[in-house]
């Protein structure tokens, strides 16, 4: 790891051996503590630990292939420039999947989205919730709205309404920002800066006199206390669900059965290390009437 920092470093920076020798220092004991580099044409730049390294990973993979002290900007594979910051929030897959930058935004068949992290490309080019068949006019509750890509998918697939559940305060604001990209109607999407518990589902199935909706989660492990506490005739409200799970599916799917749908289990795709270091099982389970 070391000799391939140096080689990947030494292609940008005069002073690679100084700023490698920080990144290992800073990461470990002062995180917060910017790491100062300078450029080959002189020119110099302070960057975060973290900057450093997807700087680093980025040319060792040749996603990047040049850096700029000077305004803070990488050039890629394909030639595009654009900040590091905005490299930051990039998911690399989209640059070989049709995603062009258009300063500002990105756009693919005429979705825009402000930046490209990892969950949009697998909505619209990965198609993750391609499965569930009952979005066109229904109800969409989604809880993990993200920066509102799902929001957008189901929006164009016809949902009549999608309340969209997020905590993330920087989201929620970029999610704001993509709906007016993509021209969403106020009308159209509740967004609703809140984490979901015990309640929520309840909460919200009188609230909006749902029925036969569509309930989507990813929520990085609530969906535990979601639906487990949830009583029976509240989840007979929705039609169709489909949720992302962080640990074991059989309490979820047990539940599932008990309220009456056919359930279905994916085998994890991810495995997720926790403090302890004990990989968590993420995956999909998929529950329709």
């Amino acid at each position: 790891m070391w000799i391939a920092s140096l080689i990947s470093s030494r292609k940008v920076f005069k002073n690679y051996l100084l700023s490698n020798l920080q990144y290992l220092i800073f990461k470990r004991l002062f995180p917060y503590v910017s790491i100062s580099v300078k450029c080959i044409d002189g020119s110099i730049a302070s960057l975060s630990v973290d900057e450093y390294y997807a700087l680093l990973v980025g040319l060792r993979r040749g996603i990047i292939v040049n850096y700029s002290c000077s305004d803070n900007a990488v050039v890629l594979f394909n030639g595009l420039k654009i900040s590091l910051s905005e490299f930051l929030e990039l998911d690399p897959r989209a640059l070989l999947l049709g995603w062009k930058y258009n300063g500002g935004f990105w756009e693919l068949n005429g979705v825009k989205m402000k930046h490209l992290p990892p969950p949009v490309v697998e909505v619209f080019n990965y198609r993750m919730y391609d499965r569930l068949r009952y979005v066109k006019g229904s109800v969409v509750v989604d809880v993990g709205a993200g920066v509102g890509d799902s929001v957008i998918y189901f929006i164009l697939r016809g949902a009549e309404k999608v309340i969209a559940l997020e905590p993330n305060i920087k989201y929620c604001y970029e999610m704001l920002e993509n709906f007016r990209l993509n021209n969403v109607e106020g009308s159209k999407v509740v967004v609703l800066s809140r984490s979901a518990d015990s309640h929520t589902l309840s909460e919200l199935v009188s609230e909006y006199s749902i029925d036969d909706g569509v309930l989507k989660m990813d929520c990085e492990g609530c969906e535990y206390e979601v639906l487990l506490n949830t009583p029976a005739e509240v989840l007979r409200h929705f039609r169709e669900v489909l949720v992302e799970y962080h640990g074991s599916p059989k309490p979820l799917v047990k539940k599932l059965i008990e309220v009456g749908f056919k359930v279905s289990v994916e085998k994890p795709w991810a495995y997720i290390r926790t403090e302890t270091r004990t990989p968590i099982p993420v995956g999909f389970i998929y529950a329709e009437v």
